[in-house]
């Protein structure tokens, strides 16, 4: 498990270094106004409010909760996540399941990204940059489990709201915007810290019924 995961992520990070370095002489670009007209598109709230980005992000929410928890598939990513090893003699084909979900992956961040190069107007590799610290952040805060296994896409998305308050308060109040990192930083810790702790007490309980 670790071995997979540590080549995966370390995969992904190359690539996206890559990528980036690669192609930032090449992607500056401005996408047409048709789209920026239909993502900044007020849906008769008033001239101040673009209802558009929040509504795809609750459908891509939606979508996202009913595949994971109304689904085979989604079930199977969670076995994969929980214990590849039981997965693997259960039959189930861990490879295909783990390409799938970085497949769905990059689909939902190029979506991510094509609604935000149309409401601003522009795009530019560099843009975004930092963001992962940001979607782990929101991920962990919202009760996702690092080992795997345990998650939610509402749950998630409340997390990243969360994380949005948190840095949109540090602005307001005219904080030094390091800050905006540490605090991020230590919702990580304190998350994570947490989710180790119930682990622990959850598989004491199990041995603690085995025993009887």
């Amino acid at each position: 498990m670790t071995r997979l995961f540590g080549i995966a992520f370390a995969t992904t990070a190359l690539l996206f270094a890559a990528g980036c370095g690669g192609a930032t002489p090449a992607t500056t670009a401005k996408p047409g106004l048709r789209v920026a007209v239909i993502a900044k598109a007020s849906l008769g709230l008033g001239a101040a409010l673009y209802p558009v980005p929040m509504l795809v992000m609750l459908a891509v929410t939606a979508c996202g909760s009913v595949y994971l928890g109304g689904t085979v598939m989604g079930r199977h990513i969670f076995a994969v996540g929980g214990n590849v090893d039981a997965s693997r003699f259960s039959g189930l084909r861990v490879r295909r399941i783990q390409a799938g979900v970085f497949v769905v992956s990059g689909l939902t961040a190029g979506l991510a990204a094509f609604m935000g190069a149309s409401f601003y107007g522009s795009a530019s590799c560099v843009d975004a940059t930092g963001y992962e610290l940001y979607v782990i952040a929101s991920a962990v805060v919202g009760g996702a489990s690092l080992s795997g296994g345990k998650g939610s896409a509402v749950n998630a998305m409340l997390g990243a709201v969360l994380i949005v308050l948190i840095r949109q308060s540090i602005r307001t109040l005219h904080f030094d915007q390091n800050y905006e990192w540490i605090i991020i930083g230590c919702a990580i810790i304190v998350a994570v810290t947490l989710d180790q702790a119930n682990a622990r007490l959850a598989a004491r309980r199990l041995a603690r019924a085995a025993g009887k």
